[in-house]
């Protein structure tokens, strides 16, 4: 289980995208893995907590917003879960996500591929999803 970690790191510096709608920073060596950022951003996190060496955390403060940083058409995101990256210019999008495939080929993978061939984007990339789940609570 992963220690408990309070605490805001500042001026972090996001350099890509991860799984699940995060993006990555450096702070001291350490990588941190932040909710509601963009690569290029340059925020405050508050880091929540750290597991195996990894730091997990949200913006606290964006400090300067990167010009691939765009406002979300949609007015459920970030509470319904189903568009991960809205806020990033759709263009960044296919540049990050073919840059974290090609990094699991050679970083993790350790496999050697020749050629990389661009990612094709979606004639539009909005209105082609056909699954929402809302959740439910009395609590907010």
């Amino acid at each position: 289980m992963g220690k408990k970690t309070i605490k805001i790191y500042p001026g972090v510096a996001i350099t890509g995208i991860a799984d699940r709608g995060k993006a990555v920073g450096r702070h001291e060596g350490q990588v941190v893995f932040v909710e509601g950022a963009v690569p290029g951003d340059v925020a405050d996190v508050l880091v929540q907590s750290r597991k195996a060496g990894q730091l997990q955390g949200k913006v606290d403060k964006l400090l300067v917003p990167s010009p691939d940083r765009r406002k979300p058409v949609c007015e459920h995101f970030g509470v319904c879960g189903g568009c991960k990256w809205q806020h990033l210019d759709y263009q960044a999008q296919l540049r990050h996500k073919q840059q974290a495939v090609e990094e699991a080929f050679r970083r993790i993978a350790k496999v050697e591929v020749g050629e990389f061939l661009p990612i094709l984007g979606a004639p539009s990339p909005l209105h082609y999803r056909n699954k929402l789940e809302f959740t439910a609570s009395d609590r907010r």
